[in-house]
């Protein structure tokens, strides 16, 4: 059985590989992915791992790549644009945050939960 992002994955090169040798252009020219990440801190010799910058490539033909990759309680965009064809990629990044912070505002927030009181010790007589 073939594992279907294994099968896109090479759907994928192999248009690519169509559309650079000029037989055809590609039949996209945005590309989207999420890649989850870890939800747990990463360490590397010690060291934490704080944030992640995701970063992929356009290739002849396509005008916009958005990698979004996630990383403990937080999410990263990489935005990467032809400037033919977005020539403002700056704007996009930044109405991009402006849309998250929107959904942000619509997840109720939860109630900061309640701490026990601390048990006094109970008295006990010295004999």
């Amino acid at each position: 059985m073939v594992n279907p992002p294994v099968m896109l994955a090479r759907t994928a090169q192999t248009l690519l590989n169509v559309a650079a040798a000029g037989t055809l252009h590609p039949p996209l020219n945005v590309v989207i992915s999420n890649v989850p990440g870890s939800p747990v801190p990463l360490y590397f010799c010690g060291a934490r791992l704080e944030a992640n910058y995701p970063l992929s490539v356009i290739t002849d033909g396509m005008g916009l790549n958005l990698t979004i990759l996630s990383y403990e309680d937080r999410i990263d965009f990489g935005i990467v644009g032809d400037r033919e064809e977005v020539p403002d990629v700056w704007f996009l990044a930044e109405e991009v945050q402006h849309a998250f912070q929107e959904l942000l505002d619509l997840v109720p927030r939860k109630a900061a939960p309640k701490k026990k009181a601390a048990r006094k010790p109970k008295a006990t007589r010295a004999a």
